[in-house]
């Protein structure tokens, strides 16, 4: 099963970060809650459509950082 938690576009706050919509107020971006894409068919939808497995292999180059030096 595809989780809401491994896709690229999750945000912290059960929130996804496809299709955002502009604040008239302030213009900063408001996100849709990941359960509602997943709950609607004709966004995301059960299936995951917009799924996007978050790449960690890059994350491995931090490992080599120094720290306290």
């Amino acid at each position: 099963m595809k989780l809401c938690v491994d896709c690229k576009h999750y945000r912290i706050g059960d929130e996804c970060s496809v299709l955002p919509q502009a604040n008239p107020v302030n213009g900063k971006p408001i996100y849709t809650y990941a359960y509602t894409q997943r709950m609607t068919s004709d966004k995301c939808g059960l299936e995951a459509k917009w799924f996007e497995l978050i790449q960690t292999d890059h994350l491995d180059d931090l490992s080599t950082i120094p720290f306290g030096r």
